[in-house]
C-alpha cells in the first residue's frame, strides 16, 4: 500500500482537522472502503506509527478514526506497546483522552511545522 502518501495525507489531516475517516485514507489513495482493504490498511498505519515514535514525533497515525470517532483498537494496542503501558479496550473514556492528546500533539507539531518551514 502507498505508505508515503498516506502520511503525506496524514500530516495534511494534523495540519487541517486533526481527524480522518478510515474510508477517506482509503479513498485518498484510490482503493474502496471494504474490509479487505481496511485489513491491508492497518499494518501500514501500524508501521507508520512505529516510525514516527522512533523519530520522536507524534504518533500521527493515531488520527484514523473509526465511526466512534477514536481510533481502532488496533492503534491502541500498538500505543501501549509503544510506550510501555497497559490499557484496557474497554476503557472508552480514557481512549478517546489519548486520542485527544495523540490529536492536539500532532496538530501542534505539524502546524509548526508548516509555519517554521514557510
Amino acid at each position: 500500500m502507498k505508505k508515503q502518501i498516506i502520511k503525506s495525507v496524514l500530516i495534511e489531516t494534523a495540519k487541517a482537522t486533526g481527524k480522518i475517516r478510515y474510508y477517506q485514507v482509503l479513498q485518498a489513495i484510490g482503493f474502496e472502503y471494504s474490509k479487505e482493504n481496511l485489513k491491508l490498511l492497518e499494518p501500514v498505519l501500524t508501521a507508520i506509527g512505529k516510525e514516527e515514535f522512533a523519530a520522536g514525533r507524534p504518533l500521527i497515525n493515531g488520527l484514523v478514526v473509526n465511526p466512534e470517532g477514536i481510533p481502532g483498537k488496533r492503534f491502541f494496542v500498538n500505543y501501549w506497546k509503544l510506550t510501555n503501558q497497559h490499557g484496557n479496550l474497554h476503557d472508552h473514556k480514557k481512549m478517546a483522552e489519548i486520542y485527544e492528546r495523540i490529536k492536539n500533539q500532532c496538530i501542534d507539531y505539524y502546524k509548526r511545522e508548516y509555519i517554521d518551514a514557510n
